[in-house]
């Protein structure tokens, strides 16, 4: 979206116009679920907290002061939500952490780990699902500027304004978050291997 385009959008959402609510809408529901959903694993939750995201841009869009950029402070807004989230439901404990990342994965199924093998696992459709689950094995700071680097696909411009990290640091956590998110994968292949043996 252009500057001039997201100026127009901004003062038609501050008036309370709802066709530019539909326009945000149609611009970044699908944007903001994936990121909802990769942070969290759980589609249920995904879709609560993207439905929470839109109610609080639409009630709080009056004090957006646009000292970023309009997709900035959405996606803000969003990791903020996802966090909380995440946070109400370990105090809650409503769910195990082991519940939560196989909830909405496909990979509660009990066929699952008898895929026929690493070469058979990497052809399979499934294998989304794997690396979503072991995504959410990574701490929250790497988990998602993995997210957003590797699966949203953002710059690292874009990153540091969501983030406020420096660019260095968005580099080496996103390093680390894929050396992590690389050694899980192969051990579970690994393991899969050895149970085909």
């Amino acid at each position: 979206m252009t500057d001039l385009k997201e100026r127009l959008l901004i003062r038609r959402l501050k008036r309370g116009n709802p066709e530019a609510f539909r326009t945000l809408i149609d611009l970044y529901q699908q944007r903001i679920y994936n990121l909802c959903f990769r942070f969290m694993g759980n589609r249920a939750d995904a879709e609560d907290v993207a439905q929470d995201v839109f109610c609080t841009i639409f009630l709080k869009v009056g004090t957006f002061r646009g000292d970023s950029s309009l997709s900035t402070w959405i996606y803000r807004i969003a990791i903020n939500h996802s966090k909380n989230k995440l946070k109400y439901l370990a105090r809650r404990k409503t769910e195990s952490l082991d519940n939560m990342r196989a909830a909405g994965t496909g990979l509660n199924n009990p066929d699952s780990s008898n895929m026929g093998g690493p070469a058979k696992m990497l052809e399979s459709s499934d294998l989304k699902n794997i690396v979503q689950e072991e995504i959410l094995y990574l701490d929250e700071e790497r988990r998602l500027v993995l997210i957003l680097r590797d699966i949203q696909e953002l710059s690292y411009s874009e990153i540091t304004r969501i983030t406020g990290l420096p660019v260095g640091t968005v580099k080496s956590r996103l390093h680390r978050a894929r050396m992590a998110l690389k050694d899980r994968l192969d051990r579970r292949l690994k393991g899969a291997g050895q149970d085909e043996a």
